[in-house]
């Protein structure tokens, strides 16, 4: 174990490449397909799988399609999520910080009426507008109180999933309420989760239209909690010693095995060449139920690199040379403008986009705008913000109920494991962006929304979907969604 995390740790100390800024606005516009029709996509996102947790980073986990995957791929050795489901999704599918939307300091609970604004144009809406046939196989997780919520109010033409943080892998409920649906109707069905959504999308695929690209977010609730798992994880992982992490093996395993299936469902239709397709997760791995995010520090809820940077992959085999991987940042606010750029969809008019078109440095015919991103989390007893430039990363951890801090400064292309906090070395640069941090987090403070909801039209709720009265406390703290 030891000497596999300290190879770990060298490869990666001498991967690491020269930290590029984030965007504050969209620039530029990639390469777009030539000639015929734009290519179909598929986003693949995986739901707290950590930097340790795939094969092709050195894991015990068996993931033999996403080593495969990733040998066919351009790897985003630096790509950057936020460290909670909710601002991750929202930026995801808005190329805008969650920040400005209030959504940033934590995740939409079960029992939650917030949602992200109605008034944010999504991504699988101005696809739409391009021509795409839209679908949503998965996890939500950007509102479920109101109809003006719900995916297909938001762009999808279909939706199969749950609309909540988190589920029972064969329920599918939380707190004891059915949270699995099809078109807005619930559906009760016998499986474990990850099966069900993997089948789904191949049969979403084997239905798509020659005439007609589609767009295709597959949202895994896999290795998210609760650790449940296919039988077999004692026997196919028995040299692991820790039970969590033996059973979060399974779910991984399992869920690169889903990923293959859909991946040769592709391949049937013949639409491997023409389809470009997006790997990540939505966040660093919970190191408490079974993940791992090593060699990196930290993980899900924090801002350091285990919270924020996860496996990202990119194939797409008519404009992309597999088996190459870029050290420039890309963030999960790129994806929009990105894959707006190569499906050659319009962005959204009057809206003032937080990520750029990172098609330049993916397929590594040039550069992008560079600026600074910030990241922030909230817990019951802990918050945690950071903010990144080209060279520096500063990091400020506080404890609630004291209000004391900690603050943490990297050059996270050199120090990738942050073990050199050069705070006391470096104060002008450390008050420079701290000085910056604290100017973006007094403009959007905690919990602040940008839009209230003014009325609510009629909506009835599938019967089933009986959430959101809050839970007892007890059953509250169980909710793996933070």
């Amino acid at each position: 174990m030891y000497s596999r995390s300290r190879k770990l740790a060298v490869a990666f100390l001498a991967g690491a490449g020269v930290c590029l800024a984030l965007p504050g606005h969209s620039g530029g516009s990639g390469p777009r397909r030539g000639q015929g029709r734009p290519p179909n996509i598929l986003l693949i996102v995986a739901d707290d799988l950590g930097w340790g947790d795939v094969g092709f980073h050195g894991s015990e986990i068996h993931t033999p399609r996403l080593d495969r995957l990733a040998a066919e791929s351009v790897e985003l050795e630096r790509f950057y999520v936020q460290p909670l489901c909710t601002p991750t999704r929202a930026g995801l599918f808005t190329g805008r910080s969650p920040i400005r939307l209030g959504l940033q300091w934590s995740t939409i609970r079960s029992w939650s009426e917030r949602g992200l604004d109605p008034r944010e144009v999504l991504l699988p809406e101005l696809l739409r507008r391009a021509g795409y046939r839209t679908a949503l196989v998965g996890k939500w997780h950007l509102g479920h109180a109101s109809e003006e919520y719900l995916p297909r109010q938001r762009g999808f033409d279909s939706f199969y999933g749950h609309l909540t943080g988190t589920i029972d892998y064969y329920e599918h409920a939380v707190h004891g309420s059915l949270d699995w649906q099809r078109d807005g109707a619930s559906v009760r069905e016998e499986g474990y989760s990850t099966h069900l959504l993997a089948r789904e999308a191949v049969r979403t695929i084997e239905q798509s239209s020659e005439e007609r690209p589609f767009f295709l977010c597959l949202a895994f609730n896999a290795p998210h909690a609760p650790l449940q798992s296919p039988p077999g994880y004692r026997k196919r992982y028995a040299s692991i010693p820790d039970v969590d992490r033996r059973i979060y093996a399974n779910m991984v395993q399992t869920l690169d095995g889903a990923i293959g299936s859909v991946l040769d469902a592709l391949d049937a239709r013949g639409l491997r060449e023409d389809t470009l397709v997006w790997f990540l997760s939505d966040n660093g791995a919970a190191t408490a139920q079974g993940g791992s995010n090593r060699p990196l520090r930290g993980g899900k809820g924090n801002t350091f690199e285990g919270g924020i940077r996860v496996p990202s992959l990119v194939r797409y085999p008519s404009l992309l040379t597999g088996g190459r991987r870029t050290r420039k940042i890309v963030s999960f606010l790129d994806v929009l403008p990105t894959l707006l750029g190569q499906a050659g969809a319009d962005p959204p008019e009057g809206i003032e986009l937080d990520g750029r078109d990172a098609w330049p440095l993916i397929d590594g015919s040039g550069t992008a705008p560079e600026v600074e991103l910030h990241f922030a989390a909230r817990t019951v007893h802990h918050s945690s913000v950071a903010i990144i430039n080209p060279r520096w990363k500063m990091i400020r951890e506080t404890e609630l109920a004291t209000d004391a801090r900690t603050l943490h400064l990297y050059q996270v292309d050199r120090d990738p494991m942050e073990g050199n906090n050069l705070g006391l070395e470096e104060p002008s640069v450390m008050g420079g962006l701290h000085g910056r941090l604290v100017n973006v987090l007094e403009a959007y403070p905690v919990d602040g929304l940008t839009w209230e909801r003014l009325d609510r039209p009629a909506y009835e709720r599938p019967a089933d979907l009986n959430i959101l009265a809050r839970p007892t406390e007890a059953s509250a703290g169980r909710e793996p969604g933070r």
